[in-house]
Formats: C-alpha cells, structure tokens, sequence
C-alpha cells in the first residue's frame, strides 16, 4: 500500500502515515502496525493515539538496550533516539559518577551538567542506577528525536 508520510521518527522505526487513497492513518513501529479510519478520526484522537503508540515504541526500545545503550540514547551528545526532560536528564546526570558523586548545585557551579565525559567515565554501577532511574521514571515523559 503508497502511503503518505506525516511523522518519521527514523531511529524508533516509527511512522505515521496516510494511505494513498486517503481512507486510513497508518501507524507502524516496533510494536506493529495500527490503523484509523480517517472519517471517524479526529485530530485530537490521532494525536492521542500516535502519542501512545510512539511511547509504546521508546519503551520496547529501551527494553531491549544495555544500560549503556540507553545512556548514549538518551544522555549522549547527540541524544540520538529521544529526548528526556529537563528534570529526567539532569537527575539522570546526577546519578552518573565520572567526576565522582556530585549533587546537581555541584555539577552546574563547575559547568559540567552536560559534559559528556561525566556520563561517559561513569563506574558499572553508576550506569545501571542512571539506566534504571531512565527505564523505570523517565522513558514516560521521553520524546522521540525526528529528524524529519
């Protein structure tokens, strides 16, 4: 079936589409495929649903990684896959120990919130506590990162 591409979010292998002939929306990603009528279909209720089966998707994702895979995901320079929030990232951060354990006033007083290299030299078990923190607290609140 041609489909129209409306949202790409190429890393999660999610898509949200229009069928040619315009009779459906069409939802495909890591947890299958999902269809809409469009006459029955709202774009309040399209919304809601693409926003569900888009943190369906993170989830199983995420799942699936290392604890270290989801760290570069979600905390790495390029934040590849998605997004946390502000809140989620920082405390994240926070649990890393590169530097050594740090509180999030110490992190920003040596302008090193968002050094990678915190993250990234953290101990195995301080990279499970981020990863754990992210999987259990954060991925629900996570956006997916589009790059189209």
């Amino acid at each position: 079936m041609k489909t129209r591409i409306l949202k790409n979010f190429p890393d999660l292998g999610i898509s949200l589409a229009l069928a040619a002939d315009g009779e459906e929306f069409v939802m495909v990603g890591p947890t299958g495929k999902h269809s809409l009528a469009v006459s029955v279909t709202s774009q309040a209720r399209l919304d809601a649903h693409f926003e569900g089966f888009v943190q369906a998707g993170i989830e199983k994702l995420a799942a699936a990684m290392t604890d270290w895979e989801l760290l570069v995901a979600a905390l790495g320079p390029t934040k590849s896959i998605f997004q946390l929030t502000t809140a989620d990232d920082e405390r994240a951060r926070v649990l890393c120990d590169g530097f050594g354990r740090m509180s999030a006033a110490q992190l920003w007083d040596l302008e090193a919130m968002f050094d990678w290299s915190h993250v990234r030299d953290s101990t195995p078990v301080a990279i499970a506590e981020a990863a754990t923190f992210i999987r259990d607290r954060a991925l629900s609140k996570a956006t997916p990162r589009s790059r189209s």
